[in-house]
């Protein structure tokens, strides 16, 4: 019940900011992300980003984004639950239809 609650305020989160979260194959470049300074770096290829994921480079709450259109989200929202990083899908939040 908890876990429901939770994706309720989720949806009305979403619902405020007019957006909603759509699940979308990894973009194979683009990827770009916030330093710890609030510098963004990028964009990197998809495999380069596996790469650093595999040595530990990324730490959750890390701003990132697949598309530079898309506003940054932290590392750990990006992914679906069960779905290793970088390997076939990735979140994007996208504009809710009028």
């Amino acid at each position: 019940q908890q876990q429901q609650q939770q994706q309720q305020q989720q949806q009305r989160v979403f619902q405020v900011l007019g957006k909603r979260p759509v699940l979308v194959e990894c973009p194979l470049d683009s990827w770009e992300y916030k330093d710890p300074r609030g510098n963004i770096q990028g964009p990197f290829a998809l495999e380069r980003m596996r790469l650093w994921h595999q040595h530990g480079f990324f730490y959750p709450s890390l701003p990132m984004r697949c598309d530079p259109a898309d506003e940054f989200m932290p590392f750990m929202d990006l992914w679906p639950a069960g779905v290793a990083p970088f390997s076939i899908h990735v979140i994007r939040m996208c504009a809710l239809p009028f």
